[in-house]
């Protein structure tokens, strides 16, 4: 049984927005009430839904939307911990699980081999489509962490360690 792809093109923050939303209405809404509520685009709110249910932040059942623990836990933590959340996840979907084993055993992804990944899991019929499934799926690997990119270069990398700053850590002399 072949794994469903991710919704690549809805954004972190179309996800993060939705959770929101959700946890406003105390963590769930009729979907009919969402979709007339919320203001998001009816074409997108589709997709922003199943990434979130793929993400495990959301069910969906008998017309319902509900957060789950994971998503209500995700909508109150700190921004570094949320996105070391997304990350867990988004290890174990495809088209960043590919990605990053493509990444970790070359070293580095230009845009050539990043596309020729991306091509086992979307079609596109131009150039310029090529281009958003590039850019959405750059906007998820940068906002977990989970690459660095070289915009001048074009290229993808393994990302550098982050380590939190600590006080007066400039001021140290050693």
């Amino acid at each position: 049984m072949e794994s469903e792809v991710f919704e690549i093109c809805v954004s972190p923050d179309h996800v993060m927005g939705f959770l929101g939303y959700l946890s406003g209405l105390g963590g769930v809404a009729e979907a009919g009430e969402v979709n007339r509520a919320s203001g998001v685009d009816m074409d997108v709110l589709p997709h922003v839904l199943k990434a979130a249910e793929m993400l495990g932040l959301v069910e969906s059942d008998s017309g319902y939307i509900m957060l789950t623990k994971l998503g209500s836990r995700l909508g109150s933590e700190r921004a570094a911990q949320a996105r070391r959340t997304l990350r867990e996840r988004l290890v174990e979907l495809e088209p960043f699980r590919s990605i990053l084993q493509a990444l970790r055993s070359r070293g580095s992804l230009g845009r050539g081999e990043a596309l020729e990944v991306l091509r086992r899991y979307f079609y596109w019929e131009s150039e310029e489509e090529a281009e958003r499934v590039l850019r959405c799926l750059l906007a998820w690997l940068l906002y977990a962490h989970l690459a660095d990119y070289d915009p001048e270069e074009g290229v993808m990398r393994p990302p550098r360690e982050r380590r939190p700053a600590s006080p007066g850590a400039s001021h140290r002399r050693g």
